[in-house]
């Protein structure tokens, strides 16, 4: 089913967010403006194919939605995915981490773009 048919059919919260499927930034985006909120506090979320060259949309909503976000630590990656924990206020570590993470991504995607400009 999809992210809008689960999310209607399950209404209470989630402690562990597996998002995976269109990997569009719109889609990704989507999925996790749906779920993101219903996370608990501890609750893990799991973002699939952050780390895979092919896709850029898991990547860009984790630095948006994740990384620079107050409600995210323990940001780390695994795999291919990336994963975090929803906390009710994280640390000025963690904020550095956060950050310093989403500021890899975002390097991650100029480098493949001047690859692509190369050849």
């Amino acid at each position: 089913m999809t992210s809008e048919e689960a999310a209607a059919r399950i209404t209470g919260p989630v402690e562990l967010l597996f998002i995976d499927g269109d990997h569009s930034y719109d889609a990704v985006r989507r999925d996790a403006e749906l779920w993101l909120p219903r996370l608990i506090e501890g609750g893990i979320v799991m973002f699939h194919d952050v780390a895979t060259a092919a896709y850029d949309g898991p990547r860009r909503i984790v630095r948006e939605m994740v990384c620079r976000s107050p409600l995210f630590h323990g940001v780390r990656r695994v795999g291919s995915m990336l994963v975090a924990e929803r906390t009710a206020h994280r640390s000025p570590g963690a904020a550095i981490w956060g950050t310093t993470a989403g500021l890899l991504l975002y390097l991650y995607d100029c480098k493949r773009a001047l690859r692509r400009l190369r050849y």
